[in-house]
């Protein structure tokens, strides 16, 4: 078994092709997204329907700027991708915040 990448922002333009493609590639594709109302929330679940359909896809729900959240997932995961867009520059400090976690979190796994 094909270890997990995980894609934040899966469900926005960026993350949406790279999670399929990697998915048609045969990657086993873990996929966040909050589904914000930045830009039309239909069209974000428009993306997850078309992902969704592959078997080696699996979505969750998350807000990354919730530590919590993302700990119930980081043993599933050996690769991130972060997709996703922050336009409040509070949330980008969070951000960098939740990136430094989980690169802690890699380093540990690895050790």
């Amino acid at each position: 078994m094909m270890n997990n990448i995980l894609i934040t922002g899966c469900a926005g333009f960026i993350g949406f092709h790279l999670s399929n493609e990697l998915c048609k590639r045969g990657y086993n594709v873990v996929g966040i997204d909050n589904l914000n109302e930045y830009y039309d929330v239909s069209l974000k679940k428009n993306c997850l329907n078309k992902i969704k359909k592959h078997n080696n896809f699996k979505f969750y729900q998350i807000d990354i700027t919730h530590n919590n959240e993302l700990k119930n997932i980081q043993n599933q995961i050996v690769l991130i991708c972060l997709m996703q867009l922050i336009l409040n520059l509070k949330f980008q400090l969070k951000l960098a915040e939740v990136i430094l976690l989980i690169g802690i979190m890699i380093i540990i796994k690895n050790d």
